[in-house]
């Protein structure tokens, strides 16, 4: 691989603003690293769109980050990786990787009971690709997949109703309670930022795994691996797209990231 491509940036996608979990973990683990991030929120909800749509999305954002020549590109979007990571790594040569996979790995080297809860989208349940990889790693184990389309909405829109979002978790979970799992996946990217809800229901017992910290743990091995981690020391650059309201992403930029975007560039896709 060129080294030289090793000061473009990396590109990074979802729906809306979950695969800000993922662009966490590369803030902190991969801190010389520009990042493009598209939020395609003028699209999002891809967990109850048809799959062909949702496809079609993926390659046109694909694309997109690829004029932008970015080194490599993150698929930060549960629902978009089971739609689509193996079609687009046969039609693009540009190394891309999904969040399933590493979550899935994960897991079933967290649950010592080997019974693990999976929460995500419909169309993510619907996919069983993380059964598909648990099972290929480990037969013996217990799976529960639940849908749990509300919870997405919360991060895209507002954090600020702690009630109703505890409500709804307690709602949703309660599932798991009867089938004494010990290990759960956040199987959306936009969980991890409901982590102290989850836990306040499940218990500090039950591991939770984030994707994205394994992700991002992939993603630096490969660039590693290809002599294309930024080893320039500079000030990064997080630059990002939106579909749809750009003001709302720069509140969420705000609110979900925090102070350590401080130079971000935000633009209307």
């Amino acid at each position: 691989m060129d080294s030289k491509l090793s000061n473009h940036p990396i590109g990074l996608f979802d729906s809306g603003v979950g695969g800000f979990s993922v662009l966490k973990e590369i803030i902190n683990k991969l801190p010389y690293e520009d990042t493009i991030y598209f939020a395609d929120t003028g699209r999002r909800r891809y967990g109850t769109k048809p799959e062909e749509e949702v496809l079609q999305y993926v390659f046109e954002i694909i694309q997109f980050l690829i004029s932008k020549k970015v080194k490599a590109i993150v698929i930060a979007c549960n629902t978009a990786t089971a739609v689509s990571l193996e079609q687009v790594k046969n039609k693009f040569t540009i190394p891309i990787m999904g969040v399933i996979e590493p979550g899935a790995r994960m897991a079933v080297h967290c649950s010592k009971k080997k019974r693990i809860g999976l929460i995500g989208t419909e169309i993510t349940i619907r996919s069983k690709v993380h059964q598909q990889i648990i099972e290929s790693l480990c037969p013996t184990v217990k799976f529960f997949p639940l849908p749990t389309p509300l919870l997405g909405e919360f991060v895209e829109q507002s954090l600020n109703r702690p009630e109703e979002i505890q409500t709804t978790i307690n709602d949703y979970l309660s599932y798991f309670k009867k089938k004494r799992i010990d290990t759960l996946i956040l199987g959306c990217t936009h969980y991890p930022f409901l982590r102290s809800y989850i836990s306040q229901y499940l218990g500090d017992q039950i591991c939770l795994v984030d994707p994205a910290e394994a992700t991002v743990i992939d993603l630096e091995q490969h660039l590693n691996r290809h002599n294309l981690l930024n080893k320039s020391k500079k000030v990064p650059e997080y630059t990002f797209f939106t579909s749809g309201d750009l003001s709302r992403l720069k509140t969420n930029i705000k609110q979900l990231l925090g102070l350590n975007i401080f130079n971000a560039k935000v633009h209307s896709f």
